[in-house]
């Protein structure tokens, strides 16, 4: 079960982000510690995860078959 949390990701991989917790809208990114970077967001854009607010859960593990 996946959990909000407001620690930025430090495990590459896609993750739910949301800007508080009474965001209704929440978005899955792919986050890149290693180059710290998170996106595509919504209008396709990456940024500096450093730079990132907000909440995430994740990362996402693909689902079995």
């Amino acid at each position: 079960m996946l959990i909000w949390a407001t620690d930025k990701p430090m495990v590459s991989g896609w993750y739910w982000h949301r800007v508080d917790s009474v965001d209704l809208d929440s978005v899955i990114v792919r986050v890149e510690p290693r180059s710290n970077t998170v996106g595509p967001w919504s209008d396709g854009s990456t940024s500096r995860l450093s730079l990132a607010e907000g909440e995430w859960a994740g990362p996402l593990k693909p689902p079995e078959s």
